[in-house]
């Protein structure tokens, strides 16, 4: 008898607790979410307690869905005989819950609770926007009239934002399969030190806009942390030993990372190997949960607005507790209402072929294996990268990152090179734009010519800001130039530099900063728009 098992010897068959777990994980969700939907506070949970504030139930319990998901979304493509397989078993899984959530949501809830007449919120183009959340990039949040008297007012499904990271992360496994990345450890494990040191590192290294498709990019990084690290459980799980003694280890790392900082970073590896162990251990088996359904995301979808609407009959704000044991039932009911009536049954239709294989072109099946074919090559060669290669490839990206990090001496917009220059409240700047928006205050890293004795920032304070009256320019933290400025003004701010210095850190701060309309479709917190900072 071997001493321990591996992951690989225990995850077989369907006895296992992921059902429960992740029940548990919607249930943590909802649980965080009561305290800013039902009494406007942030931080009260458990969870935030007990680290101190360093996380949160909300963020435990995706954490725990994103890594059981890496973990058996990998599997599922290894089992499926074609990319088609594998897309329709994730298209049936999300898409037909969602559909029938969103829609519940914007016509029946929304009807009962908007402020507005039945007819004119019908016929209001925000209750289609929100319809177009169906399309998950971009997602939208609000409807017209809907929640306004709550204490976390308007936004009717805030969950659902995980939902477009979690297809994304479904597309990465699809897009790793075709190239055959799957079959190579190696460039499994280049993958996964990328994702992290991007995450760690971020501000100072992503060259590119801070968001794609709509959505932030350092969450995206944070998510697929989670995501790739359930993947690597896969792919690696011959090698992965399964005993107490490697789960105690993580709890007692988890418990110094709650204390001492680093938890969610920590959860990454050790949070992984636990949410795998608690899946597949003997001494506690739930597998007769499954029997019952599988409730899970139905709650975690359903459980936004539910919290919300219970807030809003309980007259715009309660206790968290209460807010929390209403919800709970009345979500559970609803999960297993759409488990029953839609879950289950759109699962059942993957057996199903909707095209038979006949209709599918012999040329496209002969292209697509060619390509396969050529990217496994392209992948065999890399797997022998010789010392004199790697070097000579990666001086060149020395190089090339030498001049792509360089701080210039003018920032106009759009800014195309590395983002690393910008720090504070810069928002994602548009590809079409010539100016960038910032909130409150925003800094940029430039270089000064020998021959540069002044700097300048131009830019505009848009006429609904009434809220903007003073803006201060700062040089390497001390103050330089400051300006009045009123609602529809353009800024000008110039001033003297004296010192030698070959680089300076330039901040922009602003007295005050423009709060949106429950309206207006830019929900983004903004003091003014940005177009030239530059020395000369």
């Amino acid at each position: 008898m071997e001493r321990f098992k591996t992951l690989e010897s225990v995850a077989v068959g369907r006895r296992n607790n992921y059902d429960i777990m992740r029940f548990i994980a919607a249930i943590l969700v909802i649980y965080d979410h009561s305290y800013p939907l039902g009494a406007g506070i942030g931080g009260g949970d458990a969870i935030a307690v007990l680290t101190h504030g360093k996380w949160n139930s909300g963020a435990l319990g995706v954490a725990i869905f994103f890594i059981i998901s890496g973990f058996l979304i990998t599997q599922s493509y290894e089992r499926s005989k074609n990319i088609f397989i594998f897309a329709k078993a994730r298209f049936l899984r999300i898409y037909p819950a969602l559909i029938v959530a969103i829609l519940l949501s914007a016509f029946v809830l929304g009807t009962l609770v908007t402020s507005l007449p039945t007819g004119e919120y019908l016929t209001n183009s925000q209750t289609y926007q929100y319809v177009k959340a169906l399309l998950l990039y971009p997602m939208q949040w609000n409807l017209p009239g809907v929640f306004e008297g709550n204490v976390y007012k308007n936004s009717v499904n805030g969950s659902l934002w995980t939902i477009p990271f979690e297809v994304l992360c479904y597309g990465i496994v699809a897009i790793a399969g075709i190239l055959g990345m799957l079959r190579y450890k190696t460039f499994m494990v280049v993958l996964f030190s990328l994702t992290l040191f991007v995450y760690f590192f971020y501000d100072q290294i992503w060259p590119f806009g801070k968001q794609i498709f709509g959505l932030q990019v350092i969450d995206l990084c944070q998510l697929f942390c989670y995501f790739s690290a359930g993947m690597m459980m896969y792919i690696f799980r011959a090698y992965i030993p399964m005993n107490k003694y490697f789960a105690m280890f993580c709890v007692v790392i988890l418990y110094l990372a709650a204390n001492y900082g680093g938890l969610k970073e920590f959860f990454i590896i050790f949070g992984s190997y636990l949410t795998l162990y608690v899946a597949y251990i003997t001494i506690w088996k739930f597998a007769e949960f499954s029997r019952l359904g599988d409730f899970s995301y139905g709650m975690y979808i359903y459980a936004f607005p539910v919290q919300q609407a219970v807030t809003y009959y309980h007259g715009g704000s309660m206790s968290a507790p209460l807010n929390f044991l209403y919800s709970f039932f009345i979500t559970l009911l609803l999960s297993v209402l759409s488990w029953h009536l839609i879950e289950k049954r759109a699962l059942a239709l993957k057996k199903q072929r909707f095209v038979p294989e006949a209709f599918v072109p012999g040329v496209f099946v002969t292209t697509w294996t060619n390509i396969a074919r050529g990217y496994a090559y392209v992948l065999d060669k890399l797997a022998g990268i010789r010392w004199w290669q790697f070097a000579a490839v990666f001086v060149l990206l020395v190089i090339a990152a030498h001049f792509y990090n360089e701080k210039p001496a003018i920032v106009t917009f759009p800014y195309t090179k590395s983002e690393s220059i910008f720090s504070g409240g810069w928002h994602p700047q548009s590809p079409d734009e010539a100016y960038r928006w910032i909130n409150t205050s925003a800094s940029v890293q430039l270089s000064k010519p020998a021959d540069a004795h002044n700097v300048i920032v131009e830019g505009f304070v848009p006429e609904a800001f009434k809220e903007i009256h003073h803006v201060r320019l700062l040089l390497n933290n001390k103050q330089v130039a400051e300006q009045d400025i009123s609602a529809g003004q353009s800024l000008q701010l110039q001033a003297p530099v004296h010192d030698n210095l070959s680089s300076y850190t330039i901040t922009i701060m602003f007295d005050g900063a423009h709060q949106p309309g429950a309206q207006d479709a830019d929900q983004r917190v903004m003091s003014a728009l940005v177009s030239r900072i530059a020395f000369h």
